[in-house]
C-alpha cells in the first residue's frame, strides 16, 4: 500500500472488528502515515513480516498518467523474505478473480513477485 500525500493512514479498521492479521505487506508513505485510523487498537493487530518504508522508494507511484509501483533497488533488497510467513497460504487471486498456485521460488514482501 502506498500513500504519496502527506499523512493519512493505510487502513481504517472499525473498532468492532474481532481480529486483524497482516502478513507480508509493504506499507510506503509520505510524512509518516498511521497504520490504522479506525477504532481498532493498533497494538492488537497481529503483524508478521511486514515492511514500512517511504513512498519515495517507489518513484513512479505519484505519476497519475502512468503510475508505477515497482520499488527501487534499495527497497527491493529490503523486501526479500527469508521464510514463508504463512505456510498455509497456497493460492493467489489477482484481478480478474482467478486462482493460481503460488510457486516455491523466491518470495517478497508485497504483491510484486517478479520484475515487470
Amino acid at each position: 500500500m502506498v500513500i504519496t500525500r502527506a499523512g493519512g493512514a493505510f487502513l481504517d479498521i472499525p473498532g468492532n472488528t474481532q481480529s486483524v492479521k497482516l502478513t507480508a505487506n509493504l506499507f510506503a508513505g509520505t510524512s509518516g502515515p498511521a497504520l490504522n485510523a479506525g477504532g481498532f487498537p493498533s497494538g492488537s493487530i497481529v503483524s508478521t513480516s511486514n515492511l514500512t518504508s517511504v513512498a519515495a522508494n517507489l518513484s513512479g507511484a505519484d505519476n497519475i498518467a502512468s503510475p508505477s509501483f515497482w520499488p527501487n533497488a534499495t527497497l527491493q533488497a529490503q523486501t526479500l523474505l527469508s521464510n514463508v510467513p504463512d505456510a498455509g497460504y497456497t493460492k493467489d487471486a489477482p484481478q480478474p478473480f482467478t486462482t493460481r498456485t503460488v510457486g516455491a521460488g523466491q518470495r517478497r514482501i508485497g504483491a510484486l513477485q517478479s520484475a515487470p
